[in-house]
C-alpha cells in the first residue's frame, strides 16, 4: 500500500501498489485531461464534410469533444463581434464550404436561410428537389 496526493483534488488516497501514482480516481483523472488536453494529438485545422474546423478547446460552441469550431462560424462571429445565436446560421455567398473569406460570408436567420435554399432549389417531375435533371 502507498499514500498518494491526487493532481486534481489534492487529497491524499491510500492506493495499492499496482494502482497508479497521479489520481485518486478515474474522475480526477477525466477532469484533469479536460482542462489540460494533450494539444499535440489534435490538429491546428481540419476538414469535416467539405467545411474547415479550427482547434479551439475553449470556445463555448465548439463540437467534436468540446475542441473545434467551424471556420466560417467563427468568420461570421468576428464580423458581429459576438457568439452565433443556435438560430443563427452562417452563409457562403458563392456556394464554396472552403471559402471563408468575410466578403463570402454572411450571417442569417435559419429559417430564412431554409426559405432562400428552397426557393433557389429545384423540384424534379416526381416533385422531389434534386440538383441537375431535366425539366
Amino acid at each position: 500500500m502507498k499514500i498518494i496526493i491526487c493532481k486534481y483534488c489534492k487529497q491524499e488516497k491510500t492506493k495499492y501498489n499496482r494502482e497508479g501514482d497521479l489520481f485518486c480516481n478515474q474522475l480526477c483523472y477525466m477532469e484533469w485531461k479536460r482542462q489540460n488536453p494533450n494539444k499535440k494529438a489534435y490538429k491546428n485545422k481540419i476538414l469535416i464534410n467539405g467545411y474547415y474546423y479550427i482547434y479551439m478547446p475553449a470556445h463555448p460552441n465548439a463540437i467534436q469533444g468540446k475542441r473545434y469550431v467551424a471556420e466560417h462560424r467563427l468568420v461570421g462571429e468576428s464580423k458581429l463581434g459576438r457568439y452565433l445565436k443556435e438560430n443563427e446560421i452562417v452563409h457562403h455567398i458563392n456556394g464554396i464550404k472552403t471559402d471563408n473569406h468575410k466578403d463570402n460570408i454572411i450571417v442569417m436567420l435559419k429559417n430564412q436561410h431554409d426559405s432562400d435554399n428552397a426557393i433557389n432549389k429545384r423540384r424534379s417531375k416526381n416533385g422531389k428537389f434534386a440538383k441537375d435533371f431535366e425539366i
